[in-house]
C-alpha cells in the first residue's frame, strides 16, 4: 500500500459507493487504493476535487476500471492526498457511476472478486440499497437534535415547513406520493438535508417531497437564523443559482414519478430551432435564461429522455465547482419556445462566491448536486421500464 494515507480501512465497513461519495463531497485530490488478497496488483482511483477522473484496474483503465471495481467486495482500501497526473478519461458524474456500479454488480454484468459480503447482497439475493451520503456534517450549525423511530414521517409532501435538518446518523427514505400511493425515490444518508432552500425565499417553502425514517434516525436542526443572514448576504446572481438548483432537483422528481407511473413518455425531441447545448460538448458556457423556456434532454439507446424544463431566471451550462450529470456532458439544451435569450455568467465569479460559502452551504450545494445526479439515475431508469414495458 502506499504511505501515509489520509485515511484507511477494510471494504467491509466501507464499500466503494461509499468511499466515492465520501471523498467527493469534500472535494478531496489525491489516489484511492485498492488491494484484494484475489488480485496480484491494486486497483487504482484518480480523483481530483472530489471527482474521478481515471482509473485502473488489471488491464483496464478509465471508466471501465472503475466499474469493475465495484466487483472487488473484500479486501482493504488506502486513500492517499497526492499530486495527481493521470489524465482526464472520465467526464461522468460520481454519483451515477455510483449507482451503474451498484446496478451492473446487482445484474452480474461486472464479476465479483472475493466472498460475498454483506455489501455485495442483501436478504433476497439482491444489492442492498444505495444511499446518498453528504459531506461531513459541520456541527457549528446545528443548534437542535431529534430523533425519528422506523417508519416515522419526517417530511410530508406539499406540507409546509421552513426548517432544514441534516443526517447525523440513519437513514431516509424519500417518496413522491400518488393516489396509488407512495413511489420511493431516492435513499438520504449521514450528511444529506432534509429541506428546501426555499426556506429562505419570501413565499416560504412547500415540502417537495416525503421523508421516512428508516430505522432509528438522528437529526439535527440548522440554525436557520444564521443561514438565512447568510443567504440575504449572497449577490442576487448567486441567490437565482441555489434556486434554480432547487427547481431543477424538483423537476427531475416530478420526472421521475412521471416515468414511474407511465406518463407523460416522449421517445425524441425533433425541433427545427438549433440546440443551445448539444450533448457531449466540450466548450459550453454558462447562462441564465432572460426569456422563453427550454429542455434538459437525455439522448440514450432507449430513447431520448425529458430531464427537466427551465424557465426565466434558470442557470444552465458547465458549472464550475458541481456536477449535476446533466449538461453538457451528458444532456443536450434544446429550445422550447421559438425564442430563447441568455445571459451569460461569468463561471469565475461565480466560483469565488462559491469559495466564500460557509461550509454548511457549501455542503448543501454539494449535496443538491449529488440529488439531482441520483434521481437523473432513477428517472432514466423508470423511463427505460416503461418504454420496455415491465
Amino acid at each position: 500500500m502506499a504511505s501515509n494515507p489520509v485515511f484507511a480501512g477494510s471494504l467491509h465497513f466501507f464499500n466503494l459507493g461509499d468511499l466515492l461519495q465520501l471523498i467527493g463531497a469534500n472535494g478531496a485530490t489525491g489516489v484511492l487504493y485498492i488491494r484484494s488478497v484475489y488480485a496480484k496488483e491494486p486497483g487504482l482511483v484518480y480523483i481530483v476535487k472530489g471527482n474521478p477522473i481515471n482509473a485502473l484496474c488489471d488491464s483496464r483503465s478509465g471508466l471501465d476500471a472503475l466499474l469493475s471495481l465495484f466487483g472487488w467486495v473484500d479486501g482493504e482500501f488506502e486513500f492517499v492526498d497526492e499530486a495527481v497526473t493521470a489524465s482526464k478519461v472520465i467526464t461522468k458524474n460520481r454519483m451515477e457511476i455510483v449507482l451503474d456500479g451498484f446496478r451492473m454488480l446487482d445484474d452480474g454484468k461486472i464479476p465479483k472478486l472475493g466472498p460475498v459480503s454483506r455489501q455485495a447482497a442483501g436478504p433476497n439475493g439482491k444489492a442492498e440499497r444505495v444511499v446518498i451520503r453528504g459531506p461531513l456534517i459541520d456541527y457549528m450549525d446545528v443548534v437542535d437534535e431529534e430523533e425519528f423511530e422506523n417508519g416515522k414521517e419526517i417530511m410530508i409532501e406539499k406540507a409546509h415547513g421552513s426548517w432544514i435538518w441534516v443526517i447525523m446518523e440513519g437513514m431516509v427514505d424519500i417518496f413522491k406520493e400518488t393516489q396509488e400511493g407512495k413511489v420511493k425515490i431516492i435513499t438520504l444518508a449521514d450528511g444529506s438535508f432534509l429541506g428546501s432552500i426555499q426556506s429562505f425565499s419570501l413565499d416560504g417553502n412547500i415540502r417537495g417531497s416525503t421523508a421516512i425514517a428508516v430505522g432509528k434516525v438522528h437529526l439535527g436542526v440548522l440554525d436557520s437564523r444564521r443561514l438565512a443572514a447568510e443567504f440575504s448576504s449572497f449577490p442576487q446572481e448567486f441567490k437565482n443559482f441555489f434556486f434554480s438548483m432547487d427547481r431543477r432537483l424538483r423537476e427531475i422528481s416530478g420526472r421521475a414519478l412521471d416515468y414511474y407511473l407511465k406518463k407523460n413518455i416522449r421517445k425524441s425531441f425533433g425541433s427545427d430551432e438549433k440546440p443551445v447545448i448539444m450533448q457531449g460538448e466540450t466548450d459550453a458556457g454558462l447562462y441564465a435564461i432572460a426569456e422563453g423556456e427550454a429542455f434538459v434532454v437525455r439522448k440514450t439507446d432507449f430513447g431520448d429522455i425529458l430531464l427537466a424544463r427551465l424557465k426565466k431566471g434558470d442557470i444552465f451550462g458547465s458549472i464550475p465547482f458541481i456536477n449535476l450529470g446533466h449538461e453538457p456532458h451528458y444532456a443536450s439544451i434544446l429550445p422550447v419556445t421559438k425564442i430563447v435569450e441568455t445571459i451569460p455568467i461569468d463561471p469565475e465569479s461565480l466560483q469565488k462566491q462559491y469559495d466564500r460559502l460557509s461550509t454548511t452551504f457549501r455542503n448543501f450545494l454539494v449535496n443538491l448536486s449529488t440529488c439531482v445526479s441520483a434521481t437523473t439515475s432513477v428517472a432514466c431508469e423508470f423511463f427505460k421500464n416503461a418504454i420496455q414495458g415491465k
